[in-house]
């Protein structure tokens, strides 16, 4: 969606926002970063490549986060990924 809305109710805390997919992935780029240099580090410590990898299985939130989810299509190729 290019505009969601966001609402969280708390005793004491009301917060009601709404944001475009733009600022999304803007402060996704935050994580998106440390993640893909803690895998990069992972395949060289494991002497890998992205080509040494059968399947990636995608899990939890962030495997629904087109940023992310292209990332690892980018890698490791569509055919690779599981969810």
């Amino acid at each position: 969606s290019e505009v969601a809305r966001f609402q969280f109710d708390y005793p004491g805390l009301e917060i009601k926002e709404q944001f475009t997919r733009a600022q999304f992935e803007l402060w996704a780029e935050a994580v998106k970063t440390p993640v893909f240099a803690a895998l990069d580090e992972s395949l060289k410590q494991a002497g890998l490549n992205e080509k040494g990898i059968d399947l990636v299985c995608l899990t939890g939130g962030s495997a629904r986060v087109p940023l992310i989810r292209d990332e690892f299509v980018r890698r490791f190729g569509a055919r690779k990924m599981q969810t």
